[in-house]
């Protein structure tokens, strides 16, 4: 028997997920870096990226890597958004430890470590990752 939650139109799939995570997750990068240019790194962990926010972007991250990963062989685009979309997964996949790290130590005071200028270079190469995973193109899920 067939239901509604089976037919292809509104069934996920991996590839699907990873865009939209992504594109959340790029997006939300440009925007906290762009934050902690302007508020500082001390009060952007100390009042609005906090180690459950950290936690939570981690737990996103982690999500966008595996299905990123499950779509890799199904992608269907050209060498450069090839190139484009490895880059993501492995930025996105490298990222992993560093925020759900937060968690365990309870503190995001590690992005005092990092200086002015990461941020500055961090904001137009997530925009333009966030913009990539909107472009990337898989094939369709096969139906038995």
């Amino acid at each position: 028997m067939t239901t509604a939650a089976d037919t292809p139109s509104t069934r996920i799939s991996a590839p699907q997920v990873f865009r939209a995570t992504a594109f959340v997750i790029f997006l939300t990068g440009a925007v906290l870096h762009a934050a902690r240019l302007l508020i500082g790194p001390e009060r952007l962990s100390a009042q609005y990226f906090t180690p459950p926010v950290d936690g939570a972007f981690g737990v996103l991250m982690l999500v966008s890597a595996i299905a990123g990963w499950l779509s890799f062989r199904r992608f269907t685009g050209g060498p450069a958004h090839r190139t484009g979309f490895i880059f993501a997964l492995v930025v996105i996949t490298v990222s992993i430890p560093i925020h759900l790290r937060a968690v365990l130590v309870w503190s995001t005071e590690y992005m005092a470590v990092f200086p002015p200028w990461y941020s500055a270079v961090e904001i137009p190469m997530f925009l333009g990752l966030a913009y990539l995973a909107t472009c990337l193109r898989f094939q369709p899920t096969v139906q038995p």
